[in-house]
């Protein structure tokens, strides 16, 4: 507040000098901050799953505060359609979150999928492999992500019950391109709903279902595609271009992880070891995310 104005040999606090130009003024729905210029309305409420907790002798009345709530995610809604461009600038934001995220490839063969993406640790003293990118979510369904580890945990979880409720119902396992459509409507409502925001990540989802393999990506607006291959995360226009000279529909399995390795050293720095890189393959056996082992296999066939 340097340009406050300030007698001399008098020191005035900030708050000395705005309970001079504002003044409030409570009242039973909240209070409301006035100056000579302007007045503004606070509304208090409080999150849904508070609702039930609230005690009559000390908070405002209940009906009061979800009006209030109500009031508040129909703003937020509005200030995120009423854009002059059109565009939904959170999901933009949520797209440059993935876009900046580690690399992640998919390819389908004709006998089954290759899912591979880069996990780098921050640090020499992170434990090795106790965070796992590529996850199972059913014996033959698995997933990789771009974007942020949080909010990708959030999702496996989610799909994982909807997988399970799904053979409740129905006896059978979920078939992938079902999984990837809930998946998606997952992604789609958290795009206009109040007090969430989109999800920061693009998921690759990977299946085999009737004797043929399927591979997916959604994103976060909610929109899904599938693929033949497709690269995503950090440096992805690269990765699809490489994909798009070497990619052949009559790939085998073990071609399609040494493409999929090759597409993530495209734009990979530093030495690619079996620590540093995750790979998922599925096929008719089921799902599976090969061990470092294994990968260190592939990888010393690559030149």
């Amino acid at each position: 507040m340097s340009d406050c104005p300030v007698a001399p040999g008098r020191h005035r606090t900030a708050i000395e000098y705005l309970s001079k130009i504002l003044s409030m003024l409570t009242n039973d729905r909240g209070f409301e901050v006035s100056s000579s210029d302007a007045t503004v309305r606070v509304l208090v409420t409080t999150v849904h799953q508070n609702m039930r907790k609230l005690d009559p002798e000390v908070h405002l009345d209940h009906k009061i505060l979800q009006s209030h709530l109500a009031a508040i995610r129909h703003r937020i809604v509005t200030d995120r359609e009423n854009r002059p461009s059109g565009k939904l600038v959170q999901i933009e934001y949520a797209l440059a979150a993935v876009a900046a995220g580690a690399p992640s490839v998919g390819i389908k063969a004709s006998n089954g999928i290759v899912v591979a993406t880069e996990n780098k640790h921050k640090s020499i003293l992170y434990e090795e492999h106790s965070v796992h990118k590529v996850v199972m979510i059913t014996n033959h369904i698995g997933m990789v992500y771009s974007g942020m580890g949080p909010d990708y945990r959030l999702l496996v979880k989610r799909a994982r019950k909807m997988a399970q409720q799904y053979y409740l119902v129905y006896n059978e396992p979920i078939p992938t391109a079902q999984l990837v459509q809930r998946v998606a409507m997952v992604m789609q409502e958290y795009t206009q709903s109040g007090g969430v925001r989109p999800f920061g990540v693009s998921l690759l989802i990977c299946g085999w279902d009737n004797d043929r393999p399927y591979l997916f990506q959604c994103d976060p607006s909610g929109a899904y595609f599938a693929w033949k291959a497709t690269a995503m995360g950090k440096n992805y226009v690269n990765g699809k271009t490489f994909l798009e000279k070497r990619y052949s529909e009559d790939l085998e399995l073990d071609d399609a992880v040494h493409t999929a390795i090759l597409t993530l050293k495209e734009g990979f720095e530093g030495q690619m070891t079996a620590d540093n890189i995750e790979v998922g393959i599925c096929d008719a056996q089921g799902f599976r995310r090969l061990d470092p082992s294994n990968v260190k296999d592939y990888l010393a066939n690559i030149p």
